[in-house]
């Protein structure tokens, strides 16, 4: 109960202030909510509860390849654009995904493939429908996007209709990066026996001892009411939390008026989901 009431007071502070400093962001975390450590389950990783560097490393192939997405030279963005699309009309708290690997099956194609990216941020739910959605493909092979012709199949028109649909909807960005994620050779054991070295699914276990080079993967942004359960689990968590009783939070100078003002802030936050904004 102390441990839980920790989470949900450091929760409420940290989106408080958050909620004040910028109009868009998007906590990170492999914890499936707020309030537990038991990380979610990815399809085709193995998290081993011994080895937390491994969850580290899933948060830090998302952002690298959204990161690569934003960088590409022969694609300059504004950013502000980029935050304004993604935040709409007032603040919003947005919600990392990633489907890490793809998932592409050996001499399968994309068109005929479908996944379910993942939540990065606690409490965010992978939700039918998103209100807008940023996303990057990353690493995926080129003979596996299409085998037609360009003059009959446009493979950039193949990428975009799969990112939209897998995503939900909502698509207002999209990069598609060709290098895929590339690991080392001493983080094999993340990866179950149907991964390839090549990061694709095969039928056949790879061999003991081998690792997977390169990750194909899918990474979005997104803000929608799926992102916004996570918000309203930590503002009724924070209404019944009897800030007195833990004498930490306030020995460590949060008097329980601050706590208010930032559970008010969250609050405040999360109406704008329900009002549809």
């Amino acid at each position: 109960a102390t441990e839980r009431a920790h989470r949900c007071f450091n929760a409420v502070m940290c989106y408080g202030s958050l909620s004040r400093l910028a109009s868009g962001f998007c906590p990170l975390s492999v914890s499936a909510d707020h309030f537990k450590g038991t990380a979610r389950t990815f399809q085709h990783l193995r998290l081993l509860d011994q080895e937390q560097y491994q969850t580290s490393a899933v948060l830090g192939s998302a952002l690298d390849s959204f990161y690569c997405g934003l960088k590409l030279k022969n694609q300059p963005l504004d950013l502000t654009q980029l935050l304004g699309q993604l935040t709409g009309v007032g603040r919003r708290m947005a919600s990392l995904s990633c489907s890490f690997p793809l998932g592409l099956p050996e001499n399968g194609l994309l068109e005929n493939h479908s996944c379910i990216p993942v939540p990065l941020t606690p409490g965010a739910v992978a939700d039918a429908r998103q209100d807008i959605s940023l996303a990057v493909v990353r690493g995926c092979p080129q003979d596996l996007i299409s085998r037609l012709p360009r003059s009959v199949q446009d493979p950039g028109e193949v990428v975009h209709r799969f990112a939209d649909k897998m995503c939900g909807g909502g698509l207002a960005w999209l990069m598609r990066v060709e290098n895929p994620t590339r690991t080392a050779n001493g983080f094999p054991a993340i990866f179950d026996e149907a991964v390839t070295p090549r990061g694709l699914i095969s039928k056949h276990p790879r061999e003991k001892n081998t690792g997977v080079a390169l990750v194909p993967s899918l990474v979005c942004v997104q803000s929608g009411s799926g992102t916004a359960r996570g918000l309203q689990e930590v503002v009724h968590a924070g209404s019944s939390l009897d800030l007195q009783r833990f004498h930490r939070c306030t020995l460590a100078g949060t008097e329980p008026d601050a706590f208010k003002e930032a559970l008010n802030a969250v609050q405040e936050l999360a109406s704008d989901y329900d009002l549809g904004l």
